[in-house]
């Protein structure tokens, strides 16, 4: 593929330019094989929704992306997980949303009690 005499020839050239610095050549070290196999720690979810499994009944912020560019951000308690959607309960209205897994971008659950989320809602209302 490379013209072998090509490279040399150009390296000659590099160390005739007088004031250049030579830089030495560093020998590589070929890959070796994996011994053996490897492996996903069980521990850690493997996917979102594995992952969003674990937390229902946390109170989450979602940012879901609307077409190509607009965001919209939710609020609520992780109700369910489904295949290709979540149901989020909106803790004032009661109401709950399902919302469809591909539009989610940013999942950020929000550790606070759920007593102490309520009494801050009431106070401003």
């Amino acid at each position: 593929m490379y013209d072998s005499n090509l490279l040399k020839s150009r390296e000659m050239k590099m160390q005739e330019i007088p004031g250049m610095p030579i830089i030495p050549t560093i020998p590589t070290i070929p890959p070796q094989p994996r011994t053996e196999p490897f492996t996903i720690p069980t521990s850690i979810p493997a996917s979102l929704n594995e992952y969003l499994r674990t937390i229902i009944g946390s109170y989450i912020e979602l940012e879901l992306l609307i077409g190509s560019q607009d965001r919209i951000t939710m609020y609520g308690l992780l109700k369910g997980v489904g295949t290709n959607y979540i149901l989020m309960e909106d803790i004032i209205s009661r109401t709950v949303t399902a919302v469809d897994f591909y539009n989610i971008k940013y999942v950020k659950v929000i550790n606070i009690a759920l007593e102490e989320l309520l009494q801050g809602i009431s106070e401003t209302f």
